[in-house]
């Protein structure tokens, strides 16, 4: 029996295939991920925008800190380059739509839902 011929040699060929087909699928994701993650973090793309709406919208009782949300968008992918240009875009977007304010009261972010 050649080695070319033993059944283990040709089944771990076999695996090496598979495994550097899927190391090439990982490394194509990865680039798509990381593409995508880079569009993600336009200050003020709607996404970023909407995630913190969604953060605020499900704690509607709770103050959130500009720290704590910038935090949380980097946490999920979102690029922030500071707080001081989110809080801007967050007083821009609750002047506009009256569903978030600053509460100097608890000194955060909150949910209004727009009453």
């Amino acid at each position: 029996m050649t080695p070319q011929s033993d059944p283990r040699v040709l089944r771990l060929e076999h695996v090496l295939r598979q495994l550097a087909a899927a190391s090439h699928e990982l490394r194509c994701l990865r680039q798509e991920l990381i593409r995508d993650s880079a569009s993600r973090g336009v200050l003020g793309s709607r996404g970023l925008t909407q995630f913190i709406l969604e953060r605020l919208a499900q704690f509607p009782d709770s103050c959130f800190d500009i720290q704590v949300l910038a935090q949380a968008a980097a946490d999920a992918g979102y690029a922030i380059p500071s707080t001081r240009l989110l809080t801007k875009r967050l007083s821009e977007h609750g002047a506009r739509t009256g569903k978030i304010e600053f509460s100097r009261k608890c000194g955060g972010w909150r949910w209004t839902g727009g009453a």
